[in-house]
């Protein structure tokens, strides 16, 4: 089989050099132009259906093509077929909306645009944005797909042409992987990017960002009656591409990304065009971070730093990693960035050895924990403080914070080598970070899943020392849980409460979250953390759940309170907590088919919602993350990719 392959690549190259050579001719009249043109056409359209009889024949040989279908591409994981505005939402149970909850509530996940053939992960499929829009007391719903240059590749293709994890599996994944390697070559373009923007979500610098951790972000845009569209891909003006993506020759007819300005790095020609679905946005200076991790080649990690108006002003290299891994999460506080090197390492060769995905969990390996400041330019060896715990998997983070003096002692940028010196001369105290994150004891990328129910994850709080190097780290939470979520606004800052998605865990291995769980982070440990849980219901599931704060009013009842306004008002404005807010998700009622948006009140945690919107009959299938969007964001969100162009469209795909 793959010496098929490799005569069908040599064969092609030569046509393609051929048509190459004619194109670039400064001699070549218009009728060689036309000629090459139609060759490039044919040669399309041969590359095209070799490489489709080719993926029959490895999807026959893998038994993947008469085998079970994928479970996360039924029941509420099958993708929705198509895209729908409703303009005037029901509420159930004689609910009603507050007030103050003006804005867009939007989740991502998961919807294969073209059928997908042979193996299918959740991590597959195409983004799908579901936005719920409030406004006055009203609430309408529309989904539309990330119109991502994937799509529209495979739309030329024709059939679901682009690789996919599922696919990587076992000894025959290899074949697929090298039959990737030829389709990329010539039949679907990498010059924009094949990211599927279906994970996470984010607002910065006047844009709403769709986020994909293997592809840069693309720009999306809610308008004011909730309808939402897919405005580019943003390359922040081509500082985050790679030097081999800014000199990409691709030969299929489809024109590369024209950043306006070069990566920052010298070694950009090993960065990888990609950006965490994670990024963390500092809300007092507007700043966002970000990190982009690589499997193919070193370095194998690099950071990123965003300033309030969207223009990177750092990026480089992190050294220190063992070898590739798959890092989702990190975390953030006011002077420092922390890595999460869990043991989740990138071996191809458990492919053929374990029959697995080139993922594989090394249970003798611990999770390491990087401690760098966010204020550096460039990264040295002692740039970077590793922390060691036991073997630990994480993919998300709460929170993180710093305690004691540590902003005092790491403003050098020497390093952490003279921390303990320091410390003695200037007569400080304990320097220590505290971090909130959720970790499995063993786990399977094969079935995105704990290994036993005794390796489920659970909300933990470790606790690093910048002086001894020493970390601890301690179960907060005794439910089973993950998607962690706090407050926008304290990032990075001291946070009493974390808001947990609870689930149990289906016969393959995937979560059924059934509540969420609120927990005090300053509790001394799992006997007293949890304050409140929320249960959907029997036979209704949700997901992660977005707090949105309460708006501030006055004590007489009057609007919300903007800033800047007049402080010498006779009404005194009511103090508002932490706690006081709204928690959002979608929930899918297994025995109607269909979906809600319900909102709970954060303080009482109590199960009965403050709003349950119908979405008129329609199901939102199961996915990842999920964001609030405020009026005012909504207003600002521009329609155009100021800062980032780089090879996306308008529309949506149908």
């Amino acid at each position: 089989m793959i010496d098929i392959a490799s005569k069908a690549a040599a064969a092609l190259l030569a046509e393609d050099a051929r048509q190459v050579e004619q194109q670039d001719s400064p001699s070549s009249s218009l009728a060689t132009v036309s000629s090459a043109s139609k060759q490039a056409s044919w040669s399309y359209w041969a590359a095209n259906n070799v490489t489709w009889a080719l993926s029959q024949i490895l999807y026959l040989i893998d038994g993947s093509k008469f085998s079970n279908q994928s479970p996360y591409l039924s029941d509420n994981y099958a993708p929705v077929e198509a895209e729908i505005y409703e303009a005037a939402l029901t509420l159930l149970d004689g609910t009603a909306l507050p007030e103050d909850l003006n804005g867009a509530f939007i989740r991502t996940g998961p919807n294969p645009y073209l059928n997908p053939a042979g193996r299918y992960h959740w991590f597959d499929g195409d983004g799908m944005s579901h936005v719920v829009r409030f406004k006055n007391g009203t609430a309408s719903y529309c989904n539309k797909w990330v119109d991502t240059a994937r799509i529209r590749e495979e739309k030329k293709a024709g059939y679901a042409a682009a690789g996919k994890i599922g696919d990587s599996k076992g000894i025959f994944g290899v074949g697929h992987i090298l039959l990737d390697l030829l389709k990329k070559k010539f039949v679907v373009s990498t010059a924009n990017g094949l990211g599927q923007g279906n994970t996470a979500l984010a607002f910065h610098a006047r844009r709403l960002l769709t986020l994909h951790e293997g592809d840069l972000p693309y720009h999306l845009k809610i308008a004011c009656n909730g309808l939402v569209e897919t405005i580019d891909r943003i390359t922040f003006d081509g500082k985050l591409l790679s030097n081999s993506a800014h000199n990409n020759n691709n030969k299929n007819g489809t024109s590369p990304a024209t950043p306006t300005a070069t990566p920052l790095s010298s070694t950009a020609g090993n960065r990888p065009a990609c950006f965490t679905a994670h990024p963390k946005i500092d809300s007092e200076t507007g700043e966002m971070f970000a990190f982009a991790y690589s499997v193919e080649q070193a370095p194998f990690l690099w950071f990123t730093r965003i300033d309030a108006s969207g223009a990177v002003v750092a990026d480089f290299p992190v050294p220190g990693l063992r070898g590739p891994v798959m890092m989702h999460d990190f975390a953030l506080t006011q002077n420092h960035v922390i890595f999460i090197d869990a043991p989740l390492f990138f071996k191809p060769e458990v492919m053929i050895k374990k029959g697995s995905l080139p993922f594989d969990f090394d249970k003798s390996a611990p999770l390491r924990l990087g401690v760098m400041r966010r204020d550096l330019d460039a990264a040295a060896e002692n740039s970077v403080m590793w922390f060691t715990l036991e073997p630990l998997m994480c993919f998300h983070v709460a929170n993180a914070w710093e305690t004691g003096h540590t902003s005092d002692i790491s403003t050098t940028k020497d390093g952490f080598e003279n921390i303990k010196e320091k410390k003695e001369k200037e007569n400080r105290t304990a320097t220590k970070i505290e971090v909130y994150l959720c970790t499995f004891k063993d786990f399977s990328l094969d079935s995105f899943t704990a290994v036993s129910a005794d390796a489920e994850p659970h909300l933990t709080r470790v606790t690093l020392d910048l002086e001894t190097g020493e970390a601890i780290s301690q179960q907060l939470l005794d439910l089973c849980g993950d998607f962690p979520t706090i407050p926008a606004s304290l990032v990075a800052r001291p946070t009493r409460y974390a808001y947990v998605a609870t689930f149990n865990t289906s016969s393959f291995g995937s979560p059924i979250f059934y509540g969420v769980a609120k927990v005090d982070l300053t509790a001394s440990g799992a006997a007293n953390a949890t304050l409140g849980l929320i249960e959907h219901g029997q036979g209704r599931v949700g997901g992660e759940c977005y707090f949105v704060p309460k708006q501030q009013r006055s004590s007489s009842g009057g609007a919300m309170a903007k800033a800047g306004e007049d402080k010498k008002e006779e009404a005194t404005n009511e103090k508002l907590e932490e706690d006081d807010g709204y928690l959002m998700t979608y929930v899918y009622d297994e025995d109607k088919k269909e979906s809600e948006c319900v909102v709970y009140d954060a303080k009482t945690m109590s199960s009965k919602p403050v709003a349950r919107v119908s979405l008129a009959g329609h199901r939102v299938p199961y996915g990842f993350h999920c964001t609030w969007v405020t009026e005012e964001q909504l207003k600002s969100n521009t329609s155009h990719s100021s800062g980032g162009g780089g090879g996306g469209g308008g529309g949506t795909g149908n």
